[in-house]
């Protein structure tokens, strides 16, 4: 696949009239923090949904390979990497992928300066020596929950060392600041050409790493192109998140909805505010709305 955007048309469009299309962030909106499993009031109100006729989709940071456990829920389709990908019904029908050389010189640039790079695929990721140290230290802290929380933290960060990267088409690149990086000189030598986000830390820390995509990509962007597609009017359609790299997508929605444990500046920008994730918060959401 060349870098640049591919748009696949020829799918038939969902919409009959009554449904709802309802998208779902997915770490610490559908899945818990702390063993990455999902909550049984979470899938069950999916399943209900689904069973309703509604759509149901994920609205990720993350890119595919890292959500094949998900798969398993009652979801036609994924926006991956923050909108620079779209999956429907298993098949990718929208790219915007960052061109090659461009990664290339983002991993020299991460190397001068000391900091961490997770490149990410559709199907595979790429990790420098800080990042790939990160991720080792966080399967540890999760090895102290279970076992099985360990396992899919490395599936998640993991990835084949950066010196191997054979060109791949690349969605969009994690970067991680320690104390030592040289964070303002990766700010200043980043491509131009490309988006840089720091990251929106729970922490308050927002200088601790960033997402890099292409320009113009973000949640929102890549909800309303497929609703376009689909035949959704966006009235009819319901966000779900927890975190403000969310606020495209609610915003996008004809209703957004944030978790009574996200961020507050995103429950101050949502329609409405459900309760916690281990509170049942999808569910008690659903349920209000009408939709299960």
């Amino acid at each position: 696949m060349r870098s640049g955007i591919l748009v696949v048309p020829d799918f038939m469009l969902y919409c009959t009239g009554m449904e709802k299309y309802l998208f779902f962030d997915v770490d610490r909106t559908l899945l818990d923090s702390r063993d990455l499993t999902v909550p049984e009031s979470a899938e069950t109100a999916l399943r209900m949904a689904a069973a309703n006729g509604h759509h149901l989709f994920l609205c990720t940071g993350r890119s595919v390979y890292s959500l094949k456990e998900l798969k398993e829920l009652p979801v036609e389709g994924i926006i991956f990497c923050n909108g620079a990908g779209i999956e429907l019904n298993s098949r990718i029908i929208r790219s915007r992928t960052i061109p090659a050389e461009t990664v290339r010189k983002t991993i020299a640039l991460a190397e001068r300066t000391r900091s961490g790079l997770l490149i990410q695929g559709y199907e595979q990721a790429w990790s420098d020596p800080i990042s790939t140290a990160r991720t080792e230290w966080i399967i540890e802290q999760k090895r102290a929950v279970s076992e099985g929380a360990a396992v899919r933290v490395s599936v998640l960060l993991g990835g084949e060392p950066v010196s191997k990267y054979d060109g791949s088409s690349i969605y969009k690149m994690d970067v991680y600041f320690e104390k030592d990086a040289d964070i303002d000189m990766f700010r200043r030598e980043i491509d131009p050409s490309m988006s840089f986000v720091c990251m929106l830390s729970t922490s308050g820390n927002r200088r601790n790493g960033g997402e890099i995509t292409m320009p113009g990509v973000d949640k929102g962007e890549a909800l309303r192109w497929l609703c376009t597609q689909l035949g959704a009017d966006i009235s009819d359609t319901y966000g779900f998140g927890d975190s403000l790299n969310d606020l495209a997508m609610l915003e996008a929605c004809g209703t957004g909805i944030a978790m009574g444990d996200g961020e507050a500046e995103l429950k101050e920008k949502a329609d409405y505010i459900t309760t916690g994730l281990h509170e049942d918060g999808i569910m008690n959401a659903m349920k209000h709305f009408g939709l299960i």
